[in-house]
C-alpha cells in the first residue's frame, strides 16, 4: 500500500517505525533515512499533530539528549495511523472513487487537492506498474480499470485488505448479515471458524456484491459452464448456491443465469484457497483442469525428492490436493500481493526457509514447471513451507492459544511460528475459539468472547515479544498449577 500513500506521509511512518525499533542517534537515523536534522525535527513535530488529529487516543514521547534520540509509543497502532494517512492521500482517493463508480474527472480531484491537473496525472501514472502487474490499465475517461473482472476484484481485495479498514464498503447492517452468512457457511462446509478468514471472506463477498450491483460481471460463458457442471456433480456446491442466493436477495440481487455464473466462479475461487471447501470437492475440479493436476503431481515429486519420501508419503494425497489448489490459483489469477504489504510488515511475510534452501527449491521448481513464473514459485514455496509446518509438527498441548487477528494470514502464521519456536511442544495454537481455549492473542475485542479467557492485545508493528512470551509463560504456570491443585 506504500504506493497509495503520499511520500511525505510515508516518510513520517518510516521515521516513527525506526525510532520505535532502534536505540539510535540523530546522526544514525538521518543517515539511515537520508534526511537532514531540520527535516527530522519537522517530521517529529508533525507526527505528534497527526496522532492527535487521527484521534488514536495514544501519545508518543520523543526525546533527544546528547545526540541520542528515543521514542516511547506503547500501544500505538501503525495500521490506524497508516489508514489516516491513506485517507488523506491522492491516489487512495482515486482508487476508492473507481471502486464506488464516483470518479468525477482529473480536474475535479486536482482542484480538491489544490494541485495542477498535470501533477494529478503524474501521481495517477505512478499506479500504472502495479496495475499492469494485475493485467489492468487505467482509463480516466470512464473512471475505471480496464481488464478481466476477476483481476479487478483481486486488485480491490488486496487494496482494501491491506488498508486494514474496509467497513465503509457496505452499511453496518450489511456487514452483520455478511458476518452471519460467513459463520453459517463455515459451519455448512464443516470447517473451523478461523477469525482472520471470517473477515477475509466477508470482504470478498462485499466486493463481489458491490461489483454485481454496478453491473460488473465475471466471464459469463465460463461461469455458466462451471455452474452446469457443478450442479450435476457436487452436493456441496448446491448447498452453497442455495445459501448464497438467499444472501444476495438481502441486497436486492435476484437469481438469474448471470448470478449462477457469478456464484460458480466464486466457489472455484474458494477452492484455490482451500479454506472453505472440503477435500471431496477437489476431484471435480481436477477433471476440469487435467494439466494442472499433472503439474501438481510433478510438484509433489519435487517435495518428495527434497524433503524425503518418508516424510511426505503419509500425507501424499492431501499434499497433492493442496498443490493442485495453489497451482490453480496461479493459473486463474495473477498479480503481486507483496506490492500491497506495508514496509513495516515485510519481515512477517518472509519465506519459512533459509536463503540457500529457497534458492535450491526455486531451481527445482523452474526445472519441473517452467511454465509458471517466479512470483508463482515464491507463492508456492511459501505454501509448501506452511503446509509442511501444519502437517508434520506434532504438538503435545499444554496451553491452548487462539490467535485471532484481522491481519493477513501469513502474519498469523508468523506469530504461530515465533511462539512455537519459544515454547516447542508446550502450546497448541489455533486460529479460532474452542471450548478449551486458555488464552487469546488478538488485535480486536469481540463481545461474544468468554470474559474469563485472558486476552493479550497484539499491536502489529509495535509488538513486544518479551512481553508476549512472559504473558504466555504466566498462563502456562497458572494452568499447570491448577492441574496440580485439582490432582491434590
Amino acid at each position: 500500500m506504500d504506493l497509495f500513500i503520499e511520500k511525505e506521509y510515508l516518510m513520517r511512518l518510516r521515521v516513527l517505525n525506526y525510532l520505535i525499533n532502534h536505540e539510535t542517534t540523530l546522526s544514525e537515523i538521518t543517515s539511515e533515512l537520508q534526511i537532514n536534522f531540520k527535516t527530522l525535527k519537522v517530521i517529529i513535530d508533525q507526527l505528534e499533530v497527526d496522532i492527535n488529529e487521527a484521534q488514536l487516543n495514544q501519545e508518543i514521547q520523543i526525546a533527544t539528549e546528547k545526540g541520542k534520540i528515543s521514542c516511547h509509543a506503547k500501544g500505538l497502532s501503525f495500521d490506524q495511523l497508516r489508514f489516516y494517512y491513506l485517507q488523506h492521500s491522492f491516489n487512495y482517493k482515486v482508487v476508492e472513487a473507481f471502486f464506488f463508480r464516483k470518479f468525477n474527472g482529473v480536474v475535479y480531484y486536482a482542484d480538491k487537492e489544490f494541485i495542477s491537473s498535470a501533477t494529478a496525472l503524474r501521481r495517477i501514472a505512478q499506479l500504472r506498474p502495479i496495475m499492469e502487474n494485475f493485467g489492468l490499465s487505467i482509463k480516466l475517461s470512464i473512471g475505471e480499470f480496464v481488464g478481466e473482472e476477476t483481476q479487478k476484484r483481486m486488485f480491490y481485495f488486496y487494496f482494501y485488505w491491506y488498508s486494514y479498514q474496509f467497513q465503509h464498503i457496505l452499511y453496518s447492517e450489511s456487514w452483520s448479515k455478511l458476518d452471519y452468512f460467513i459463520e453459517q457457511l463455515f459451519e455448512m462446509m464443516g470447517m473451523p471458524m478461523a477469525y482472520h478468514l471470517k473477515r477475509k471472506y466477508s470482504l470478498i463477498f462485499a466486493i463481489t456484491i458491490n461489483r454485481i450491483l454496478g453491473d460488473r460481471y465475471v466471464d459469463y460463458e465460463f461461469g455458466k459452464k462451471l455452474y452446469d457442471y457443478l450442479t450435476d456433480h457436487s452436493d456441496k456446491f448446491n448447498q452453497f448456491y442455495e445459501a448464497t442466493v438467499i444472501l444476495l436477495r438481502e441486497f436486492n440481487i435476484s437469481e438469474s443465469d448471470i448470478i449462477k455464473s457469478e456464484i460458480a466462479t466464486f466457489y472455484e475461487a474458494l477452492l484455490t484457497d482451500m479454506h472453505l471447501l472440503s477435500e471431496s470437492e477437489i476431484p471435480y475440479f481436477k477433471v476440469l483442469y487435467p494439466q494442472i493436476e499433472e503439474d501438481s503431481r510433478k510438484l509433489y515429486l519435487f517435495c518428495e525428492s527434497y524433503l524425503g519420501k518418508d516424510k511426505v508419503s503419509e500425507n501424499k494425497e492431501k499434499i497433492q490436493d493442496i498443490l493442485f489448489c495453489r497451482l490453480l490459483k496461479s493459473f486463474k489469477y495473477y498479480g503481486d500481493e507483496s506490492e500491497f504489504i506495508p514496509f513495516y510488515k515485510r519481515e512477517f511475510i518472509s519465506l519459512p526457509f533459509k536463503k540457500a534452501e529457497k534458492e535450491k527449491l526455486m531451481n527445482i521448481f523452474r526445472d519441473e514447471l517452467p511454465a509458471y513464473g517466479k512470483k508463482d514459485a515464491d507463492y508456492l514455496i511459501l505454501t509448501i513451507g506452511i503446509m509442511l509446518h501444519e502437517l508434520h509438527i506434532e504438538i503435545s498441548p499444554v496451553l491452548n492459544i487462539a490467535v485471532l487477528l484481522m491481519s493477513h494470514e501469513y502474519v498469523v502464521y508468523y506469530i504461530k511460528k515465533v511462539i512455537e519456536e519459544n515454547f516447542k511442544d508446550r502450546v497448541s495454537i489455533t486460529f479460532y475459539l474452542e471450548d478449551d481455549t486458555d488464552v487469546i492473542i488478538s488485535d480486536a475485542i469481540d463481545a461474544k468472547w468468554n470474559k474469563q479467557v485472558p486476552v493479550y492485545p497484539f499491536v502489529l508493528g509495535n509488538e513486544n515479544w518479551d512481553e508476549i512470551i512472559s504473558f504466555l509463560e504466566a498462563a502456562i504456570e497458572r494452568k499447570e498449577w491448577s492441574k496440580d491443585y485439582i490432582r491434590e
